[in-house]
């Protein structure tokens, strides 16, 4: 006989979440003994997966809303997703502008002809239900710097994972990714990056005893952008048959993001948003290059987006503000749209 687990509902709304990057920048920082820090950081990966090496089948379902520039619902869908295990996963995307299905087998993936990549957003969103949390390797590579932050009336320790950058002892809050935690209890609440996107998981569930956000929301610079909904979530011994058909499916091949010269990728920018230069950093008359590292999707959108040098934090941020928000016509490599790694460059100079 075949037994079901659903989630149930735990955890209620923290309080003005939505308005609290003014506040972040002002938290105190302290030092916490790093053994136990990193072993906390691993136990809330592990406590947030629901694709980890143990995990069994399960079946989810979200909607997903994605806003326009003033707050109104630009779009509306749904996304499933079937998994059996961490490397056998089929995904079906219900989207007005992105409909496909995707599968992933140990043998390779597949997708629905004639489809890419889906959108950052819709995938950033499932992340942050599947699996929140860095891989373990990326929370072993960094410097774990732990800031406690009160947002309203409720309290966090914060974790960023610093890279090392020269002249910078204390970088700025979520300019590398970030992970808040309630205080001293290992539930997720917010992660962050890009210096002001946020995720916001207020409402959480358990499902299997893994903490899982129910109703995610993105937002940059305070304004929504994103959120979904866990509509569905249910899991049983044997994999699903979802998860076995490859019909109707094309192969997709397999590649690594092409390494391309940021001159190269320059000219393909389709929207380019200009930084604006801090007021902070002008009355310092602080002026330098800030040079980030990027992953461009085969949609044309930033994937993943790191600062390599910092001429001063403020400038840094501004740089991240405006880039992340460029948009690039897909690179063709040998006529099929691929990542590309590559490196973007801004200039801040005062002038005359």
């Amino acid at each position: 006989m075949k037994t079901q687990e659903c989630w149930r509902l735990r955890l209620v709304v923290p309080g003005s979440l939505l308005v609290i990057f003014g506040l972040l920048a002002a938290g105190d920082c302290f030092a916490q003994n790093a053994l136990d820090l990193l072993a906390r950081m691993h136990r809330v990966a592990a406590g947030t997966s629901l694709n980890g090496p143990d995990s069994k089948p399960l079946h989810l379902k979200l909607t997903i809303q994605l806003y326009d520039a003033k707050g109104a619902v630009a779009e509306k869908g749904t996304v499933e997703d079937w998994m059996a295990g961490p490397s056998i996963e089929r995904r079906v995307y219900s989207m007005p502008s992105f409909t496909a299905t995707q599968l992933r087998v140990p043998e390779g993936s597949y997708r629905t002809p004639g489809t890419g990549s889906a959108p950052y957003l819709i995938d950033y969103l499932l992340t942050q239900i599947i699996h929140p949390m860095p891989k373990d390797e990326e929370i072993d590579g960094a410097k774990l710097d732990l800031r406690k932050q009160t947002f309203g009336k409720d309290d966090f320790d914060c974790v960023m994972l610093d890279q090392p950058i020269a002249n910078v002892a204390s970088p700025p809050f979520a300019l590398f990714p970030t992970y808040c935690l309630d205080r001293d209890k290992d539930v997720l609440r917010i992660s962050a990056e890009f210096g002001t996107q946020l995720s916001l998981m207020s409402k959480k569930g358990l499902f299997r005893g893994i903490d899982v956000a129910l109703d995610p929301v993105v937002s940059v610079d305070g304004k929504e952008v994103a959120s979904a909904t866990v509509v569905q979530l249910q899991g049983r011994e044997q994999p699903y048959p979802e998860t076995q058909s490859t019909d109707g499916l094309e192969v997709v091949p397999v590649s690594r993001p092409a390494k391309i010269a940021g001159g190269v990728v320059a000219g393909k920018i389709i929207n380019k948003i200009a930084p604006i230069y801090p007021a902070k950093a002008k009355q310092k008359r602080a002026t330098g290059q800030v040079l980030l590292h990027a992953i461009i999707g085969t949609d044309g959108h930033i994937h993943y987006l790191r600062p390599l040098t910092i001429p001063d934090p403020d400038l840094t941020i501004a740089a991240i503000a405006a880039v992340r928000q460029w948009t690039y016509q897909p690179y063709l490599l040998n006529g099929v749209p691929t990542e590309v790694d590559t490196t973007i460059t801004v200039n801040f100079n005062m002038g005359p």
